[in-house]
């Protein structure tokens, strides 16, 4: 199956048409060579006409694309996690290459145009999408389906009413579809700088929201003090559920699984955003069980030196968002969770904190470490360094000075839990 074929059944004489192939052209000298299996990520929130070049462009290399579901930074990481993935083609504020309307903008006309190439049964499209249970999935089309696809959404773009609400709305995998291949396969003109828009279309290949948490919605929905609702499945398997409008507080007393919203956090595809939905109810972004609570143990207690040891929770709550698949303990959060509570375990009364001197950050600690906060009070009174310790390696170090004097150093007991 011939690219032009499938997307201009018209032909390619088009004025309009030839624009968007020498600006697919531009871009695909810019990509790297295609090796079996590559992708470019491409990630577009607002430029159709530089998306659909994007695209073109992608396919002329002889790459896969994978497309991101919009343009938050949090959806384009993990598609670019992919090993496959060479390059990411975006319109976004990021400076990142290769953004896609500034290069255009930058180039001269370009004349002539390589032949579209032929299209094999391997993936060409690939997205990385969230249905309404707040599960990511990825969807992959190779050229027959591709087709079969833009004819399904083109019939029912042609017999859509209205657009579906919010709620309802699979993202840019309709959108896409019916907003730019469809116009491309029909030979016609994109505008530049439209919004792509989401529409609920459904289309083949895409997981569609399971009658569990459809029914929930539809439910929910249905009362007129109900202005918005979302659903979200934890790792467990727990549905749960966020609503929105003058009835959520009612909803909320008759349900243990229900959060209150002012308004249900969305994307720009109108896709909840799950991950705020799960810290409404106190869990991590992605569902998981998270804990504040740290249980420290003395191992060395005198009027002017301590040690106190614990070790990190591997769902501790400070790891959320920091970072994905590496996680790191901030330094802000060390000095106010670790060191800090270590001392008022120790002194009767802490004066307040005045300043903070010589901090230095030296190694990483991480899920599940054993580390020792040692505490040492200087010749001055009011002052005091620390140690953060992991075994043998210095991971934190630093001193702080007080409005007053500190007290003598005093062992609790044992061992102590916080929080």
């Amino acid at each position: 199956m011939n690219l032009a074929a499938l997307l201009f059944p018209d032909g390619t004489a088009n004025e309009s048409v030839q624009q968007l192939l020498q600006n697919a052209q531009q871009i695909c000298d810019c990509l790297p060579p295609a090796t079996p299996g590559s992708q470019i990520a491409i990630a577009f929130g607002q430029d159709r006409q530089a998306f659909a070049a994007a695209l073109i462009g992608t396919w002329l290399k002889g790459h896969g694309a994978a497309i991101v579901e919009n343009s938050l930074r949090e959806r384009i990481m993990p598609v670019l996690d992919r090993p496959a993935v060479a390059m990411l083609l975006h319109d976004t504020e990021s400076a990142r290459t290769l953004q896609v309307p500034r290069f255009l903008a930058s180039q001269p006309t370009q004349e002539g145009l390589a032949s579209l190439p032929d299209l094999t049964a391997s993936p060409l499209l690939t997205i990385h999408v969230q249905t309404d249970d707040g599960e990511l999935h990825w969807c992959s089309w190779n050229a027959k389906e591709l087709a079969l696809a833009i004819d399904e959404c083109a019939t029912q773009t042609a017999n859509a009413q209205a657009p579906a609400p919010c709620t309802q709305t699979p993202g840019i995998v309709s959108s896409m579809f019916a907003n730019t291949l469809i116009p491309l396969r029909q030979g016609t003109s994109l505008e530049s700088h439209a919004l792509i828009n989401a529409r609920h279309i459904s289309i083949p290949g895409v997981p569609s929201t399971t009658t569990a948490h459809q029914k929930l919605l539809d439910e929910v929905l249905a009362n007129d003090d109900i202005t918005d609702a979302a659903v979200a499945c934890t790792s467990d398997n727990r549905i749960l559920l966020g609503v929105a409008g003058s009835g959520a507080a009612r909803v909320v007393a008759e349900r243990t699984d229900a959060r209150a919203f002012e308004q249900i956090p969305r994307d720009p595809n109108g896709q909840p955003k799950i991950a705020e939905i799960f810290l409404a109810f106190g869990l991590g972004r992605r569902g998981n069980r998270i804990t504040r609570e740290l249980t420290w143990q003395v191992t060395v207690c005198e009027a002017d030196t301590a040690t106190l040891r614990t070790t990190i929770p591997s769902n501790y709550h400070f790891y959320e968002g920091h970072f994905e698949g590496y996680a790191v303990l901030a330094g802000g959060v060390q000095l106010h969770e670790l060191v800090m509570p270590s001392l008022r375990k120790l002194c009767s009364k802490t004066p307040a904190l005045n300043k903070l001197d010589s901090i230095k950050f030296l190694a990483r600690i991480g899920p599940g470490d054993t580390i020792d906060v040692a505490l040492q009070r200087s010749s001055d009174p009011s002052k005091l360094t620390f140690e953060v310790r992991k075994q043998e390696t210095k991971c934190t170090s630093g001193r702080l000075q007080f409005a007053s004097e500190l007290p003598d150093l005093h062992n609790p007991g044992l061992s102590t839990t916080s929080s």
